[in-house]
């Protein structure tokens, strides 16, 4: 039986699943601890000796110039790591985790089939999504879709016990990115309503903000200099604070042991003190959920029309949040595997792909209808004089937008005279809102933009039609015609920030690596 892997690609920890063939999904552990989860963090011991995982966890408090963590936050971002030798990027790095998790599966499983669905956060643009398939190609692993994660949660959710049809929310507060959901639960389908989130928002923030507090603590207590604590005494102080994160959704108080050299200090620390300290990272949350409501409000969606609350990813077991969510919106929400749902769902979008496109049918689910999660569009010019500029932001489609997007056109004039060339500038919102004003977009192109040439010598105010299409992973496709000649250009607009020659020199780099397992 060929099996198509679903992949979490999460910012702390990351797993892989399949179905069996009686269509049970059966999540594959790590095949050095037996943890169905792996963390998120690459160590490179030489150039080509790397470990993920647990060893490189704790490798960073020995070695942490050498150990890369929290790389999904960085995905579609023009950020380098240059360890022995190499540049690597987010994508370089994504790469070797996706890959040790398919080594691990193919080990256990016994099978060399490299599909593969790879969840995204829901709020990730087109920018972040072509970077994480980059990142499979990278890994050899062949990228038959993304699904975002409060979907493949969905997909879960719906095959459990006492779940039903209706309208869902889905409240998936992970390791580093926080994503609301909304969506029309069927027998037939999943419609996605509304999504929205922030992608700098998740448990490592809650570890960070507690990790400073208990380094002011330690520091008034035994008189050490902060500036005397390095950064393998931080990396290990996050992990002591992830561990106290982990015992206050079950006790109220916990003791934090630590130590500097000769300076020592056990530091109580509270739920409540811990609550206190982190509010306003749960406050965003909620912010966040009101927008979603508000705008699901605009689609003929209440909040008295939320039939249940799926609690998706570990740091929605602080107590904080369940409480939070009774007190500001009267619901109770349900936790499905919070840890796994979203592989799990992943696992069950990839055979459900599997049998779509021909292959053995090991189970029947719902179609998945996607929306797009942000605006985009192109920069255009309010003034007609060649000498000034008015730049705005002319969306063509718009957040929340259903998926595939067929036939934008947006008509566009040439604002000057004798005009061969003509290159459009694409952007993507970049704001909690959609906004003209362009530096609350970014741009989605190259920097010379998708560039029009060989045209005949046009006169000022010629009309130009551009024609976009965004398929079901949210990324899009591009065409130009001068409506004077019908010439057309047709491309597929590079949304990463890597060019061909670099993927090449970091396919050739990955390559070379030996994955430690």
């Amino acid at each position: 039986m060929s099996h198509y892997l679903g992949i979490d690609l999460g910012t702390t920890n990351s797993a892989v699943a399949a179905l069996d063939a009686d269509g049970r999904v059966e999540v594959v552990p790590n095949t050095v601890t037996g943890h169905p989860t792996t963390p998120s963090i690459v160590y490179f011991q030489e150039q080509t000796d790397v470990a993920v995982g647990d060893i490189a966890r704790n490798a960073a408090v020995a070695e942490p110039e050498n150990v890369i963590s929290l790389v999904k936050r960085s995905m579609g971002e023009a950020v380098s790591y240059p360890i022995h030798g190499i540049e690597h990027t987010p994508e370089s790095i994504s790469a070797l985790i996706l890959r040790h998790l398919y080594e691990d599966a193919r080990s256990t499983l016994g099978r060399d089939d490299n599909g593969v669905v790879i969840t995204v956060p829901a709020y990730f643009g087109m920018r972040e999504t072509q970077a994480t398939v980059e990142a499979g190609t990278l890994a050899g692993l062949n990228v038959l879709a993304t699904i975002p994660e409060p979907i493949a949660a969905a997909l879960h959710y719906g095959r459990t016990p006492g779940s039903g049809e209706g309208t869902l929310l889905v409240f998936d507060l992970g390791g580093g990115t926080f994503d609301t959901s909304i969506l029309r639960i069927g027998a037939d389908a999943i419609d996605t309503v509304v999504i929205d989130g922030d992608r700098r928002l998740g448990g490592a923030d809650w570890d960070r903000r507690i990790a400073d507090w208990l380094i002011d603590e330690f520091c008034a207590r035994t008189g050490c200099d902060e500036t005397d604590l390095d950064a393998g005494f931080r990396q290990q102080l996050l992990q002591q604070t992830e561990a106290a994160k982990v015992q206050l959704s079950q006790v109220s108080t916990t003791r934090v042991p630590i130590r500097f050299g000769a300076h020592a200090a056990a530091i109580e620390l509270t739920r409540e003190k811990y609550e206190e300290l982190t509010r306003d990272l749960l406050d965003r949350t909620i912010a966040i959920v009101r927008r979603t409501l508000g705008t699901a409000a605009g689609k003929g969606i209440d909040q008295a029309d939320v039939a249940d609350v799926l609690l998706v990813g570990g740091a929605t077991l602080m107590p904080a949040v369940t409480r939070r969510l009774r007190a500001e919106f009267g619901w109770e929400g349900k936790r499905v595997d919070p840890h796994l749902a979203v592989v799990k769902g992943a696992a069950l979008y990839a055979a459900s792909l599997r049998t779509a496109q021909g292959g053995e049918p090991v189970l029947s689910l719902p179609t998945v209808r996607k929306v797009l999660p942000r605006s985009f569009g192109v920069r255009l010019d309010r003034e007609t004089s060649s000498r000034r500029e008015d730049l705005y932001i002319e969306y063509i489609a718009h957040a929340n937008d259903p998926l595939p997007i067929t036939d934008r056109r947006l008509v566009t004039y040439t604002k000057i005279a004798d005009v061969s060339e003509q290159a459009f500038h694409l952007f993507e919102q970049n704001a909690d809102v959609p906004s003209p004003v362009v530096a609350l977009n970014r741009e989605i192109t190259p920097d010379d933009g998708f560039v029009f040439t060989g045209l005949p010598s046009l006169p000022q105010g010629s009309p130009m039609t551009i024609v976009v299409n965004v398929d079901e992973d949210g990324l899009a496709h591009v065409e130009a015609y001068e409506d004077t000649t019908g010439q057309r250009l047709q491309t597929q607009v590079q949304l990463g920030v890597l060019q061909q020659d670099q993927l090449a020199e970091l396919e050739q780099a990955v390559a070379q690596v030996e994955l430690l397992h």
